[in-house]
């Protein structure tokens, strides 16, 4: 009994650490994860990360059982290896965020489109500015992430990223920016699509308007126009909205699948 607790005393500085690296990439994938953006208290996020990393540590545990506690307890080695935990669970939640954003970017394009950008307000996630429509959406990201638990994708490919990022080595350069960069044009394409009907309706509704201000050149176009193309705008995007949502909600879930790691835990 003695020996055990002798064991236990000598192995739990060493545990910490690793405990410290798995709560690292934890909590790089938590404050990068869609559906936990800025808006979420700090708390609120910090209890999450610290709760997925005491439930998933004896899964994880394992992938540092190669490490002596010599190794794990060099400070040099052990800041290589929080950075190393930093950076991995980092690009996970960074590439699952750039796909949900398509939704948010997909309602600033049919604002644009329906004249409903006239109407601006602060925005910490797509920049200075933010349209209705795209706040809409922004709240609409973790109802359809929670509600339809996909939720658990991200959490399946970090547990999965161990095997194809192991701990204390960094994600290759050109991968991740391969990675960065291959989701975020799909993540414009999906956004286009979803805005589609809205970008053909406002292609043609200028195009109909010139014509009547040809056919009556007093007329005063702008005035009329303007009321009507955001009230239709309003009234195409209650029509669209939900079937917005269900096309996001299954192309967001099959490039989740895309992680890196899901397929392999």
């Amino acid at each position: 009994m003695s020996g055990d607790l002798t064991t236990l005393i000598a192995e739990f500085p060493a545990q910490v650490v690793v405990f410290a690296a798995i709560l690292s990439r934890v909590g790089a994938m938590v404050v990068t994860m869609p559906g936990l953006e800025t808006e979420t208290p700090t708390s609120v996020r910090a209890a999450l990360a610290m709760v997925i990393s005491l439930l998933m540590f004896p899964l994880l545990a394992k992938y540092f059982s190669g490490t002596s506690a010599i190794d794990i307890l060099d400070p040099g080695r052990m800041i290589l290896l929080i950075g190393g935990e930093l950076l991995n669970g980092a690009l996970v939640g960074w590439l699952a965020q750039l796909m949900a954003l398509s939704f948010p970017i997909a309602a600033q394009i049919l604002s644009t489109f329906t004249g409903l950008s006239n109407v601006l307000q602060p925005d910490p996630a797509l920049g200075s500015q933010e349209t209705p429509p795209s706040r809409l959406a922004s709240i609409l990201i973790p109802i359809a992430l929670f509600s339809s638990n996909l939720y658990v994708l991200p959490l399946r490919a970090l547990a999965g990223s161990y095997n194809v990022f192991p701990p204390g080595q960094f994600p290759f350069p050109g991968d991740a920016a391969r990675s960065v960069a291959e989701t975020t044009s799909h993540s414009f394409l999906l956004a286009f699509q979803l805005a589609m009907p809205f970008v053909l309706i406002g292609t043609l509704w200028p195009a109909m308007l010139g014509l009547l201000n040809r056919f009556s050149p007093s007329l005063q176009i702008y005035y009329l126009a303007m009321p009507a193309q955001m009230l239709g705008g309003i009234l195409l995007l209650a029509l669209f909205m939900r079937g917005m949502l269900e096309a996001w909600t299954t192309a967001f879930a099959s490039s989740l699948n895309g992680l890196p790691g899901i397929g392999v835990f």
